[in-house]
């Protein structure tokens, strides 16, 4: 799979990118539709979809708590 796709998932958008980069930890990356940019923290990096999804439920369990 080497061309870039989103997909939403609650409201976040994860996006995938094949980098040019031996490391596959930064290949997910994924933002709430409330992101306003650095220094927020709803959004961030995963090795793989499940592991991004893993991320949001824990940045949205933070958030309601």
């Amino acid at each position: 799979m080497n061309t870039p796709m989103s997909i939403r998932y609650k409201n976040w958008t994860i996006d995938f990118e094949l980098k040019p980069i031996p490391d596959r930890s930064l290949d997910w990356s994924f933002f709430h539709d409330n992101y306003d940019g650095p220094g927020n923290p709803l959004c961030g990096f995963a090795a793989t979809e499940e592991d991004a999804k893993a991320q949001i439920d824990e940045i949205d369990e933070m958030e309601f708590e």
